[in-house]
């Protein structure tokens, strides 16, 4: 049996794909555990569900680890898996399959991103189906114009929908984030539908409003769903949001010197007058308007009465200081994207102290050359990676890869530019929603960046490349002055 040329290079593509993922897996086995990956592990094996770490999918968790016994190897498995299946396609856009799987598997191994990759948790939960998501779009996109959609077409549309809401699951402040691949998902259903003679007629009309209200009617959907299932399975309210009213309590306390958390039982907030806050506020984290004098030890847990004297206190700390609310969180914002200001980069470490039986990594030697490498690039007091590890030039190229949204590139071109989007619409959430200064924040942003510079750095030279060429009397008469 002979193999075609198609036939190798498509095996060669995944065999370096599948090695660059088993590489990344094998030297973080079981993968990396920061401390809130440690408590999401005591959530699945003890019953407690919290709404403070994506509780849908702690519960999805849960039912895994208790049908089969699924530990964090298997999300280590599935986060890598994505994210390089994702990366792969959305490549395929503009490269052949051999170079995409070579560059899919550079960008997981890239300094701003390595140190996250095998973190199993919530922002690799995001990450991971945002990319497949529009690595799908893709794949269908590049299918022949004339071909109809079969039923593996439209069973993997739903798929990528599913992983959209999956994401929005994984971090509610990236609704806005999401929605841009939501919106891709939809015109990508209704070209099917096109091909197949059966969309409606607004959305032959007028296709680009149409995939615009079905993608964003499906984020509303993708949020609500999250929250209702959200109130339904968990055990216990922690009250997230907390962490940003805070912050912006404790900006505007310092600005005015006046008081603006109200009275609320010690155990619960240990900041309150002006003096703690102004001890306590930190211009990068929350975290310390919460932890009482024992370092990282959170007090009792917010009732539903003293929650919502908070959110009332917010609410009219804002309606009453609107501008300074804005000002506070544009420099929250300004901190996070670096601009004067190094983020807090977290690079792969030794598991954290647990009872789980999870303290190590099961090959130490590839571990600590994964250490090493993260920690060349990390930043902090020996900076190395400069910029690598600011986000304000990743934003930068998300904002110029908007341009791939134009009707004068093909389909799966102009799906690019929706990751543009999607990082862009990445800072609307941490502008109103972010409670500290954190790199892992700005992954989508970074992931979009990089696949944007790679596709558009390969239509550029595919531009240069079909120039035609002009014969050397034409360049001689052009060059000539005029008589």
């Amino acid at each position: 049996m002979t193999v075609s040329r198609m036939q190798r290079e498509r095996l060669i593509a995944y065999a370096v794909l599948a090695l660059g993922i088993a590489l990344i897996v094998v030297a973080h086995w079981p993968g990396r555990l920061d401390p809130d990956s440690m408590a999401t592990i005591n959530q699945l094996r003890s019953g407690f569900i919290g709404d403070h770490r994506a509780a849908v999918l702690t519960w999805i968790w849960q039912q895994g680890y208790l049908a089969v016994d699924a530990g964090p190897g298997v999300l280590l498995l599935l986060q890598t898996a994505g994210l390089g299946a994702g990366c792969y396609l959305v490549l395929r856009s503009t490269y052949r399959r051999v170079a995409a799987a070579a560059l899919a598997v550079a960008i997981l191994f890239a300094p701003p991103t390595f140190g996250f990759v095998a973190l199993v948790g919530r922002d690799m939960w995001f990450v991971a189906p945002c990319l497949l998501a529009v690595g799908i779009a893709v794949a269908l996109a590049r299918s022949r114009p004339d071909t109809r959609a079969g039923a593996l077409s439209w069973l993997a549309l739903a798929g990528a929908a599913a992983l959209g809401a999956l994401a929005v699951a994984s971090r509610l402040n990236g609704a806005a984030a999401v929605a841009p691949v939501m919106v891709a998902l939809a015109a990508v259903g209704l070209m099917l539908l096109a091909r197949g003679r059966r969309a409606p007629r607004g959305a032959r009309t007028r296709p680009l409003l149409a995939a615009s209200l079905i993608g964003l009617a499906a984020t509303v959907v993708a949020v609500a769903g999250t929250l209702a299932a959200t109130a339904a399975i968990r055990t216990h309210h922690e009250y997230p949001e907390v962490y940003t009213q805070l912050w912006d309590l404790g900006y505007l306390t310092g600005k005015y010197d006046v008081r603006f958390i109200p009275e609320l039982p010690r155990g619960m907030q240990p900041a309150q007058t002006i003096a703690e806050v102004e001890r306590r506020w930190r211009p990068i984290t929350s975290l310390y308007m919460r932890w009482d004098d024992r370092y990282r030890v959170v007090p009792d847990a917010y009732t539903a009465t003293a929650a919502e004297q908070l959110a009332h206190a917010w609410r009219t700390a804002i309606r009453e200081h609107p501008l300074a609310y804005l000002e506070g969180r544009f420099e929250l914002w300004t901190r996070q994207l670096g601009i004067g200001h190094t983020p807090v980069y977290s690079m792969v470490v030794a598991n954290a102290a647990n009872p789980f039986g999870l303290d190590g990594p099961r090959f130490p030697a590839l571990s600590d050359a994964a250490v090493g490498y993260a920690s060349f690039w990390a930043t902090g007091e020996r900076l190395r990676g400069g910029l690598v590890h600011h986000a304000w030039p990743y934003l930068l190229v998300c904002i110029a890869g908007l341009v791939l949204l134009l009707p004068r590139f093909p389909p799966q071109v102009r799906l690019m530019g929706v990751l543009g989007a999607a990082g862009v619409g990445m800072q609307l959430g941490l502008f109103f929603l972010a409670p500290s200064v954190q790199w892992r924040y700005e992954l989508l942003t970074v992931y979009a960046a990089i696949l944007l510079a790679l596709v558009s750095g390969a239509l550029a030279v595919r531009a240069r490349r079909d120039r035609p060429r002009r014969a050397p009397e034409a360049r001689q008469q052009e060059a000539a002055p005029p008589a």
